[in-house]
């Protein structure tokens, strides 16, 4: 029988980070080890996923930890971006807001580094 890892918590930091530049730790936990949850946002063109694709399965070894921390790197945004970062369960449908289990928001605000304007 298969085990199903349930999310429990995520967690971010930094809470805000410019685009384009650092990158977040997303710290996610789940109530048993040896199942895979989900890691997503509302924000895909913003937040980059390690695998580069979303949702990122995030696996859990039997007998291993029940938490788990994934970096996520940011594109540069051109005004202030507000992004959800979520959990759902491993073969749940990541884009109705129903099945998230645990929910972040993070924000990417403009990078004052960067002419957004072309000369």
């Amino acid at each position: 029988m298969a085990i199903i890892s349930i999310p429990q918590e995520i967690g971010v930091l930094p809470n805000s980070v410019i685009g384009g530049a650092p990158t977040l730790s997303v710290t996610i936990s789940v109530d048993q080890a040896g199942g895979s949850v989900q890691l997503d946002t509302d924000q895909r063109s913003v937040l980059v996923s390690p695998s580069g694709d979303w949702p990122h399965l995030v696996s859990f070894a039997a007998g291993g930890p029940t938490s788990q921390t994934v970096v996520l790197s940011t594109s540069q945004v051109v005004q202030n971006t507000q992004a959800k970062v979520f959990t759902v369960r491993s073969g749940v449908d990541t884009t109705n807001p129903a099945n998230w289990a645990a929910v972040v928001s993070v924000v990417i605000p403009v990078n004052p580094m960067i002419n957004s304007t072309d000369n």
